[in-house]
C-alpha cells in the first residue's frame, strides 16, 4: 500500500479497472499467478515498484500500473485494505493477443474479489 502512488491529476487512464478493498499484497499474489500462468517474461522498474513492464514469447510488449484510489474517511479506517486501480497498457504487438491476454489478467485479477471491481469507472 505504501508504494502505490494516487493516480496523478492528468494521467489519461485508457483501460483500467478498480479492484475494491483489497490489500497490495494480495494483488501482488494475484500478478504473480498470473506471470506464472501466462508464461510472461518480467521487468520491475526499481524507481516505481507499482509499475510492470511485461513481454509474451510472440513479440506482445504491455505494462500493467497499480494506483491507490482516493479513499474515503469510512475507506481509511478499515485499514490495510483499499481501492486500486489496474491500468494495462499495449506497447507493441498484436492488438487481438493483447485484448484477449489483457481480460484474461483482469478476470484474474478480479475473480477472486469477494467485493468485485468497477470497469472503468473513477469516483
Amino acid at each position: 500500500k505504501k508504494h502505490l502512488k494516487t493516480l496523478p491529476p492528468f494521467y489519461p487512464l485508457l483501460t483500467f479497472k478498480v479492484v475494491k478493498n483489497t490489500s497490495a499484497g494480495i494483488l501482488s499474489e494475484r500478478l504473480t499467478k498470473c506471470i506464472k500462468m501466462y508464461g510472461l517474461a518480467t521487468k520491475w522498474n526499481g524507481k516505481n515498484p507499482a509499475k510492470l513492464r511485461c513481454s509474451t514469447n510472440d513479440f506482445l510488449t504491455f505494462e500493467i500500473n497499480l494506483w491507490k484510489q482516493e479513499s474515503t474517511p469510512a475507506e481509511r479506517q478499515s485499514g490495510d485494505s483499499c481501492n486500486v486501480i489496474v491500468e494495462i497498457r499495449r506497447h507493441e504487438g498484436c492488438c487481438v493477443s493483447f485484448h484477449r491476454l489483457r481480460g484474461a489478467l483482469f478476470k484474474v485479477l478480479c475473480e477472486t474479489n469477494r467485493n468485485g471491481c468497477d470497469t472503468n469507472q473513477i469516483e
